[in-house]
């Protein structure tokens, strides 16, 4: 290469860096200028409520309520 391409060639990089400095500047905003309002979550706690007596039953061994079935047909359907 001659003295002039490698002058030409390092001019041509040059600018090219500072035109992508330049547009990146003003394509992307900076974090000091956004200012955004989000909603917080609500803490999750650990903790949950026993059911009502009503449906649950603490002496079985399904805890769930009893059910009686009282049939006296000896035939499946």
């Amino acid at each position: 290469m001659k003295q002039k391409d490698i002058i030409l060639l390092i001019s041509a990089l040059v600018v090219g860096v500072i035109l992508s400095f330049v547009a990146n500047n003003y394509l992307f905003s900076n974090a000091a200028n956004s200012n955004t309002q989000v909603d917080v979550v609500p803490i999750i706690h650990t903790g949950f409520p026993m059911p009502s007596n009503k449906y649950f039953n603490h002496q079985a061994v399904d805890p769930t309520q009893t059910i009686n079935i009282s049939s006296n047909n000896s035939q499946p359907f």
